[in-house]
């Protein structure tokens, strides 16, 4: 049956821009408290940085003999430091003077179209569906009809068998779907289903095509800004 580990618990205070050594002998040294930063070497080493919260350990089965603690600061540091075998876990919580919290952030509206947070994306007022349509180039808003930009908030298509399509959002619309001079969305490769993992903001003048090979199943929703 396992034991149960003693740590010593040392008390001291470093002086103004002073050192002091201690002899202890552990695999662990926790800093409990301190009224200050100071560095701590073990065996001699150079000191490293320590703080109230922090610890290190060395390798299992291979203890230190001495401690080395540094302060290099203009004041006393008092310090207490728990030095022993195994493993130490300090899970307190001490919280002194004033805590911010951050308060709850109101939605907001951008042109028309509101949003919830940055994990909800409210549906568009304007929408198209197709079903099982044929190959070709359908419109959902033309450039004209953009003025002030538009979001396009969802979008799912699929092509159905071997079909591939595109949607695209340029000044014109694409020829057919392998249409490489226009800028396309989103692109559907046989029948996969594509959708927008976020809203994409369509500058002001550009309309929005689906160019599709063949059957295709499509829906999508958007806002015009005004």
């Amino acid at each position: 049956m396992a034991g149960l580990d003693v740590y010593q618990v040392h008390n001291l205070t470093v002086p103004a821009n002073s050192q002091v050594n201690l002899d202890a002998t552990g695999e662990y040294v926790a800093c409990i408290s301190s009224t200050g930063d100071f560095y701590i070497g073990v065996d001699h080493t150079t000191p490293q940085f320590m703080q109230a919260g922090l610890m290190f350990q060395v390798k299992p089965g291979e203890p230190f003999e001495a401690l080395s603690l540094r302060n290099k600061s203009a004041e006393n540091v008092e310090i207490s430091i728990a030095v022993g075998n195994g493993d130490f876990r300090d899970s307190r919580l001490s919280l002194s003077g004033a805590v911010t919290v951050s308060e709850i952030q109101t939605p907001v509206s951008v042109g028309n179209f509101p949003s919830i947070n940055d994990r909800v994306t409210v549906i568009g007022a304007e929408s198209k569906v197709l079903h099982h349509v044929v190959g070709g180039v359908y419109n959902c808003f033309l450039p004209g009809d953009n003025v002030n930009g538009a979001i396009l908030k969802t979008v799912s298509m699929k092509g159905i068998g071997g079909s591939h399509s595109g949607l695209y959002a340029d000044t014109v619309s694409p020829n057919d779907h392998t249409d490489d001079t226009r800028r396309c969305i989103l692109k559907v490769n046989g029948g996969v289903l594509a959708t927008l993992d976020r809203p994409v903001k369509i500058p002001p003048g550009n309309g929005l095509w689906l160019a599709a090979y063949d059957r295709q199943y499509f829906a999508a929703t958007w806002d015009l800004l005004t």
